[in-house]
C-alpha cells in the first residue's frame, strides 16, 4: 500500500528524473523509442529508432540533447552487446493499461471528493491502451490546479515505488539524484 508522506519533499532533481520515468513508463508500447538506465555511469537515456530501421539509432539523454559523440560510441556499443554479458544497462519497463488504471482508481478513491468524480472513474475505466495517463489530461486545467498538484505528486510517489521495485528485482542501484 503506497503511503505518501506529509511534509516529505523531493529535489528538483528527483521530481525531474521521476517525471522522465513517467514518461517512459506510460509511453505507447509500439513507440520508437525506448528507455534506459545506465547503472555504470548511473543515468538515464533514450534510444529512438527511425521507422525506416537502417542500423542507426539516435540517442538522447535525460534533457533530450543528443549524446556527445564519446558518450553515443560507448553506449551504442554497450547496447550492441547488451544480450551477451553488460548487465549495467536496464530498459525501463512500460505500464500496461491495467497497471495505468490501477493507479488512478488508487488515486480518485483516496484524493476525490471532487463534482467530476463519476466522470474521472469513467474516463479511467476507458483509459486508451496507448496513451498516457487519462486523468494527466483530464484535471489538468486550472478549476482542477489543486487535486492536479495532488495528482502529481501521488503519480510520481508510485512511479518511484515501481522503479524502485524493479531496480531492486534486478539488483541494481537505482539514483534518482543525478
Amino acid at each position: 500500500m503506497l503511503r505518501m508522506t506529509k511534509g516529505a519533499g523531493m529535489t528538483l532533481m528527483e521530481k525531474f528524473n521521476l517525471s522522465w520515468l513517467a514518461h517512459a513508463m506510460t509511453e505507447a508500447h509500439n513507440s520508437n523509442n525506448h528507455y534506459y538506465y545506465d547503472s555504470k555511469n548511473g543515468s538515464f537515456f533514450q534510444v529512438k529508432t527511425p521507422l525506416l530501421y537502417d542500423g542507426a539509432i539516435e540517442l538522447y539523454d535525460v534533457t533530450g540533447m543528443e549524446l556527445p559523440q564519446r558518450d553515443y560510441h560507448d553506449l551504442f556499443m554497450r547496447l550492441a552487446n547488451i544480450s551477451s554479458s553488460t548487465e549495467d544497462i536496464i530498459e525501463i519497463g512500460k505500464l500496461g493499461t491495467a497497471q495505468k488504471r490501477d493507479i488512478q482508481w488508487q488515486f480518485l478513491n483516496r484524493f476525490c471528493g471532487h463534482k467530476y468524480h463519476f466522470n474521472y472513474f469513467i474516463a479511467v475505466i476507458e483509459q486508451p491502451e496507448h496513451e498516457t495517463f487519462v486523468l494527466d489530461k483530464l484535471i489538468s486545467d486550472t478549476e482542477n490546479d489543486r487535486l492536479h498538484s495532488i495528482w502529481e505528486k501521488f503519480k510520481l510517489e508510485v512511479i518511484r515505488i515501481y522503479a524502485n521495485n524493479f531496480a531492486r528485482t534486478l539488483g541494481v542501484e537505482l539514483n534518482l539524484m543525478s
